[in-house]
């Protein structure tokens, strides 16, 4: 527990909590940004190797 004495320590505890905060935000962020970049690079790349194999099957109607 912290125990507070003056509006000094005050404005210094809720600062130095804001920059923490803050820079937990961001590192969420960046990661969440990097995961979903890995995502659509996997889904871009399967994308291609369908495109890629498609010449391989006929294009006929299975109707």
């Amino acid at each position: 527990m912290i125990t507070i004495n003056n509006y000094d320590e005050a404005l210094s505890a809720a600062l130095a909590l804001y920059e923490w905060l803050t820079e937990e935000q961001e590192r969420l962020t960046y990661r969440k940004a990097q995961q979903l970049r890995e995502e659509i690079d996997a889904a871009a790349a399967l994308a291609g190797e369908v495109v890629r194999l498609a010449p391989d099957y006929p294009k006929t109607n299975t109707h």
